[in-house]
């Protein structure tokens, strides 16, 4: 029998490897390591996103999750807490991140390239991660070493303070991901990037960075097999004690700085008792953190800063009660959803670590490299009910 006449491909773009949605979450985060294409990032994620539908790329006959319900719970919160905040164009004007996040955690578990977007918007913050990196490490080299002033010579909107660097931490366990599998130059790529971030965190003086970076190598390293986990730990280990020896003052200035952070909670619990159910409005608190600092008694830290460093509280404070609740259910839905592999679950404990003690001591939702990150989490949690539904139940067992 003869083989038919060849099927035509149609005349048109092309899609990427990694989807429309992939491409344009990469340009997201690559337009936004400039503050003079950072404006540009919103549009190219909206109009990939568009296009993306226009080729069919997502799944919208699909029933909406638990996740995506959670979701839509939270952003009407979020709209609610805004309209009856402080300053409301204020909460609308500085929310776009939000506005992404919420397009990146539909968009990646309904596009049919949603594991490799995933995968490209994971490394693309990997990737500006490092460069700005290099920059902190040029600039320390030619003699700006007071860390204020490197976050100044980046002028980066991501990098407001030094400890902003310590998310490039939370990625490191993605970098060992699969590093048996990877060839000789790729790993060599890979530990000089982790060196280079590694420098970056000691010129701008962030402790926080250097211990997750320790935490999550330690627990990626414990997934190896046999004596290589124990290895790695105990290698880990030694470079945090010689550190600790190189750097005399660096457990003095981490317990400091912890206590400044309790009376910084303080002055939060004393913006959120002004409006405990629908909070002071995203992004509202520091209009009200001048009048609570009198009343929280602040004498360690007497900066005014537009968060509380605490993500819970930040939430809390800013939408409430509510707020709270509808995150909380979010993250909950996400948490407790089995993960399809085994190696993708150790992949996210590993990660969850360092990303858990990030959020309670230092996020905030003005930073886009949080909202990115937990696009990443939720939007691959989000895929999963798909995953399942297109994978075939195994065989049952033949009788005895």
């Amino acid at each position: 029998m003869s083989a038919g006449p060849p099927v035509s491909t149609p005349v048109g773009f092309r899609t990427p490897p990694i989807g429309y949605l992939g491409t344009g979450a990469a340009l997201f985060v690559l337009l936004q390591a400039t503050p003079a294409t950072s404006s540009l990032a919103l549009p190219v994620l909206v109009l990939a996103a568009l296009i993306g539908t226009w080729k069919d790329d997502f799944d919208f006959a699909r029933s909406p999750t638990a996740i995506e319900w959670a979701a839509a719970a939270l952003a009407l919160v979020w709209l609610i807490s805004a309209a009856l905040g402080l300053d409301p164009l204020r909460s609308l004007r500085l929310s776009m991140p939000t506005l992404a996040f919420l397009i990146l955690l539909v968009g990646l578990g309904r596009d049919r390239h949603g594991e490799a977007a995933a995968s490209a918007l994971l490394w693309s913050l990997a990737a500006v991660a490092t460069l700005w990196s290099l920059q902190c490490v040029w600039h320390y080299a030619h003699g700006v070493q007071v860390p204020e002033q490197l976050v100044a010579q980046m002028d980066v909107a991501w990098i407001v303070v030094p400890n902003d660097v310590a998310y490039a931490a939370v990625l490191w366990p993605v970098w060992c991901r699969d590093w048996r599998t990877r060839t000789n130059p790729q790993r060599a790529l890979i530990v000089l990037a982790l060196a280079v971030q590694c420098l970056a965190f000691v010129a701008l003086g962030s402790r926080l960075a250097l211990l997750l970076a320790a935490l999550g190598l330690i627990t990626a390293m414990s997934s190896l097999p046999g004596r290589r986990a124990w290895i790695g730990i105990i290698s880990v280990a030694l470079a945090g004690a010689l550190l600790m020896l190189a750097w005399p003052g660096l457990a003095e200035k981490g317990t400091r700085s912890l206590l400044a952070r309790g009376e910084l909670w303080q002055a939060a619990l004393a913006v959120f008792a002004d409006a405990p159910l629908t909070g002071v409005g995203p992004h509202n608190y520091v209009l009200r953190y001048g009048d609570a600092m009198t009343t929280a008694d602040l004498r360690l830290d007497s900066r005014l800063t537009p968060w509380p460093h605490s993500l819970p509280l930040e939430i809390l404070t800013e939408t409430g009660v509510l707020g709270c609740a509808a995150a909380a259910l979010l993250i909950g839905c996400a948490a407790f959803r089995p993960p399809a592999r085994r190696a993708s679950a150790l992949l996210q404990l590993a990660a969850a670590i360092p990303a858990l003690i990030l959020c309670m001591l230092e996020a905030s939702t003005l930073r886009v490299w949080l909202w990115m990150l937990a696009a990443w989490w939720l939007g691959r949690a989000n895929r999963q009910p798909l995953i399942r539904a297109c994978t075939p139940s195994p065989p049952d067992a033949p009788p005895d």
